[in-house]
């Protein structure tokens, strides 16, 4: 509700050369827990039940929108010499 998570979603680390990143949720000052933990894992405490692994999720959802656009940046950042 607060979008904390949402603006904890990034870059978590990339390769020496730029060739991949791998992106993720990262805990932030505002996040008392590491709230990611409980989607995927659930909880018994609050009765919340384990849904996978939701940026995964997220990515099928979009999955055209994201490939579209790196194909975009491939294109623009590409230049044949």
């Amino acid at each position: 509700q607060s979008g904390a998570m949402k603006r904890a979603i990034g870059q978590i680390s990339k390769g020496s050369k730029g060739g991949w990143i791998k992106v993720g949720v990262k805990k932030t000052d505002q996040m008392k827990a590491f709230y990611p933990a409980f989607l995927f894992y659930g909880s018994r405490k609050t009765g919340l039940r384990p849904r996978g692994n939701f940026i995964t999720a997220a990515l099928k959802n979009k999955r055209e929108v994201v490939r579209d656009n790196i194909r975009a940046a491939l294109k623009s950042s590409l230049v044949p010499r």
